[in-house]
């Protein structure tokens, strides 16, 4: 979240997806800690059966809907499946 925040700051327009369907009810701290949320935050559902494969694959469809002009994630695998073996994330 730090992270999509530096971001935003610096005039980038953010998206920042995440797995759970709604919003979890530990999220509540951001408003009464001065969190300055100037970004988007979408939440995506998840099976957790299946280890968050679903979620990457439903961000990866989010973003590509959205077509940012980058995707930084934390876990490039998921981000390169469309592009198999060329991705240069990869």
């Amino acid at each position: 979240m730090k992270v999509c925040q530096s971001l935003a700051q610096i005039g980038s327009e953010v998206r920042l997806w995440l797995p759970g369907g709604q919003a979890a009810p530990g999220t509540r701290w951001l408003n009464s800690t001065g969190w300055k949320n100037s970004f988007a935050i979408d939440w995506l559902p998840d099976n957790p059966r299946l280890h968050r494969y679903d979620f990457a694959w439903n961000a990866l469809r989010a973003a590509r809907a959205w077509k940012p002009d980058a995707v930084y994630t934390w876990c490039p695998r998921p981000v390169c499946w469309p592009c198999g073996p060329a991705c240069p994330a990869a």
